[in-house]
C-alpha cells in the first residue's frame, strides 16, 4: 500500500512538472533557456534532447496556434524533422502527416483497434415494395459495358479518392439483398416449373 501511494505521488509529480514546463515554455521570451536536457527556444518550441536525437513540441506562429510533435535524428538539421503528430487549432489532428485536408483525423500507417463503429444509413430499402430492382439481364449488360457493379465507382476512382467504409457497407448490403431477392425469385420461379412438371407428368402416365 505504500510502494503504492509513492508510485501515485511520484506520478502526480512528474505531471505537474511536465505541466509547468509547458506553461513556462508558452510564456518564454525569445531567449534560449537550458534546464538540463529541456530547451525552450523563442516561446514557440519545447526541446527533449535525448541520445538518439531531439523531441520537439512546436507550438507554430501565433497567427495558426497548430501544436506539432516532431523528432530530430542525431546530426539531422532543421529540414530533416519527422513530423509525428499534428494537433490544428480548429481540432484537426494528424498522426506521420500533415496533410489534412477536411478531415478530423488522418493518419499515414496502418491503424489497429478492437472495434470500430461507424454511424451510418442502412440498406433495407431495398426490401421495400416499391424498389426497383434491376433485372437480372440488365445488371448482366451493366456489367459487360463497364466491368463493375451498378451502383459502384470503378476501379480508378476508388484508387485515386478512397473509400467511404460507411457509405460502401451500405452498398455491399444493398447488394447482398438484392441478390436474396433475386434467389427468392429463382426459387419461386423453380417451384412452379416443378409443379408444371408434375403435372405434365400425371399426364403423360394417364
Amino acid at each position: 500500500m505504500y510502494y503504492f501511494r509513492k508510485k501515485v505521488l511520484f506520478m502526480k509529480h512528474n505531471i505537474i512538472y511536465i505541466l509547468c514546463l509547458v506553461l513556462f515554455f508558452i510564456t518564454a521570451n525569445s531567449q534560449n533557456i537550458h534546464n538540463g536536457n529541456v530547451k525552450i527556444t523563442g516561446g514557440t518550441h519545447l526541446t527533449f534532447a535525448y541520445p538518439t536525437g531531439d523531441a520537439v513540441i512546436n507550438f507554430g506562429n501565433d497567427s495558426i496556434g497548430d501544436l506539432y510533435f516532431r523528432a530530430l535524428p542525431i546530426g539531422g538539421n532543421i529540414n530533416s524533422f519527422n513530423n509525428l503528430m499534428i494537433l490544428t487549432n480548429d481540432g484537426k489532428l494528424g498522426l506521420g502527416t500533415t496533410n489534412l485536408e477536411n478531415f478530423k483525423l488522418s493518419v499515414n500507417g496502418k491503424i489497429r483497434a478492437k472495434s470500430v463503429i461507424i454511424n451510418s444509413d442502412w440498406a433495407d430499402y431495398v426490401f421495400n415494395d416499391n424498389y426497383n430492382l434491376m433485372p437480372i439481364t440488365d445488371v448482366k449488360k451493366y456489367i459487360e459495358n463497364n466491368k463493375h457493379l451498378p451502383g459502384f465507382a470503378d476501379e480508378k476512382s476508388i484508387k485515386d479518392n478512397g473509400v467511404d467504409v460507411g457509405e460502401m457497407q451500405v452498398k455491399l448490403l444493398e447488394k447482398i439483398e438484392e441478390l436474396t431477392l433475386y434467389i427468392i425469385k429463382l426459387n419461386e420461379e423453380y417451384t412452379q416449373l416443378k409443379e408444371e412438371i408434375n403435372v405434365l407428368k400425371t399426364i403423360y402416365k394417364k
